[in-house]
């Protein structure tokens, strides 16, 4: 594994996958979520949980339903979580910058996790927190080219 290579999918991207309201996002997200499988993907057990008290609390799934998502995704990506220094360092991170705690979080676990790339629409595009960069893979038409090729998830 090389930190160049290595990427998580935030709670948005997830939530779009089964949102049929938005199918535009959708097609995108599972699109994604498809190609993800052969990129070198963890997801973040803190994505998982907001992914089901999302999706619940809005009415996209039941409680049953979004628990046999995450059961079949657990099953095909590892995944990863944060300890006690993880949650300290975005503590203090988040007295040097803006932000909410549950992204830095993020993007500590994901830097623990020895992620390079977080794909979300919630974080401006092409932000770099230190070595782990944000990208929107939901702008344009298509996948960015950049994107797909730095993830080799083609």
């Amino acid at each position: 594994m090389t930190m160049s290579d290595r990427f998580t999918i935030d709670t948005n991207i997830l939530i779009y996958s089964v949102d049929v309201d938005s199918p535009a996002k959708q097609k995108r997200a599972l699109e994604l979520m498809d190609r993800a499988l052969t990129g070198d993907c963890v997801l973040m057990l803190q994505s998982l949980a907001e992914f089901h008290h999302a999706v619940t609390r809005k009415g996209l799934m039941s409680r049953a339903d979004a628990t046999s998502v995450l059961d079949a995704w657990m099953g095909v990506f590892p995944t990863a979580g944060y300890g006690d220094e993880t949650l300290k360092r975005a503590f203090k991170s988040s007295i040097k910058r803006q932000g909410a705690i549950w992204d830095l979080l993020l993007i500590e676990t994901a830097r623990d996790a020895g992620c390079r790339w977080i794909l979300s629409e919630d974080v401006h595009d092409g932000a770099d927190f230190g070595g782990v960069i944000v990208r929107n893979p939901l702008s344009g038409k298509v996948l960015p080219a950049d994107l797909v090729q730095a993830l080799r998830i083609d």
